[in-house]
């Protein structure tokens, strides 16, 4: 049965770059809320680099230094996504998809641009909470938002794999879930010309799950 929607305070604004940018996914893994798979708005996270993972073949970010030729603060990467607004039940749900490890030791790295409440652990993920910038609000919602936010950008819940950073090659039942979620996260205003210039260098088009497939 699905459960009333918290208050705005109690939500976590989660910024799904992998097959979660899927709604239809998401709706399907986390159902507790029905509200926790409505898409939020569409965002951007600089100074990160997308790819694909050399041991499990899925999407992951890794920080991105700036280079000779950008300036001190802008690498040129950036990651697009997702931005939901999720129930704590529905975040329980998905820290299992995710691998999650519930008894990781407490981290100390926490600062303006990075919050880390643990380390990786056991994991397949951390769960790690960054600034990504507001490129465009999709429901009424965001007003409840950027009450508690700077203007244009939200710290948001983002799953990332900090153990394995190398790059490899895509995993084959993960192509049809990823494309997918692009098709889905562009009929919304994700950035076309950011996944023909970083994910279709890693997930070819052609392939796509069916609804059902999670």
């Amino acid at each position: 049965m699905a459960l009333p929607d918290p208050t705005p305070t109690l939500r976590t604004l989660y910024f799904a770059y992998g097959t979660n940018l899927s709604p239809t996914q998401l709706s399907l893994r986390c159902p507790t809320a029905p509200t926790s798979s409505h898409p939020l708005a569409i965002a951007r996270l600089p100074n990160y680099k997308w790819f694909i993972q050399r041991r499990r073949g899925c999407a992951n970010i890794r920080p991105s230094p700036p280079t000779p030729t950008s300036s001190d603060e802008d690498s040129g990467d950036e990651v697009w996504g997702v931005l939901y607004a999720m129930h704590p039940a529905d975040v329980a749900i998905l820290d299992t998809y995710e691998g999650v490890d519930p008894d990781a030791p407490a981290s100390h790295q926490n600062g303006n641009d990075i919050a880390r409440p643990t380390e990786q652990g056991r994991g397949r993920h951390n769960k790690v909470f960054l600034g990504v910038e507001v490129v465009r609000w999709i429901r009424d919602a965001h007003q409840e938002f950027e009450s508690r936010e700077a203007k244009g950008t939200v710290r948001a819940l983002v799953y990332v794999d900090e153990m394995d950073t190398e790059e490899g090659v895509v995993r084959g039942d993960y192509v049809g879930r990823m494309n997918r979620g692009v098709r889905e996260a562009v009929e919304l205003g994700l950035s076309e010309e950011w996944v023909r210039r970083v994910v279709r260098m890693w997930v070819r088009e052609g392939v796509e799950a069916e609804d059902r497939i999670i």
